[in-house]
């Protein structure tokens, strides 16, 4: 990490997905500053792509956001990504969530 700024990260979650077609389960990440934000804050961009579960499949709701921030002061921000139920017999998916453009 460049001397002075905090590093960040992303933690794994994990949710069931349910049977009942129409509804949704709430996956909730939590992207995180080793330190506070420094002044201005901590900015970064965050957006899902397919791994085993697929946007083809409605396995779950894209999410694509620019110029998020963690406030000065603060080390960390959540994020909600939307999980498809459906009454297929699937094996543990998963999906990405990147962080991109960080800046202090």
């Amino acid at each position: 990490p460049l001397s002075g700024l905090p590093t960040i990260s992303i933690n794994d979650v994990s949710v069931a997905e349910g049977n009942t077609a129409g509804q949704t389960s709430q996956a909730t990440f939590t992207v995180s500053l080793s330190a506070p934000a420094p002044a201005g804050g901590s900015s970064f961009n965050i957006a899902t792509s397919d791994g085993s579960a697929t946007l083809a499949n409605n396995d779950y709701q894209a999410l694509s956001l620019s110029g998020e921030s963690i406030a000065a002061g603060q080390t960390s921000k959540q994020f909600t990504v939307l999980v498809n139920h459906d009454n297929n017999g699937e094996p543990n998916e998963s999906f990405n969530l990147t962080l991109s453009n960080l800046g202090n």
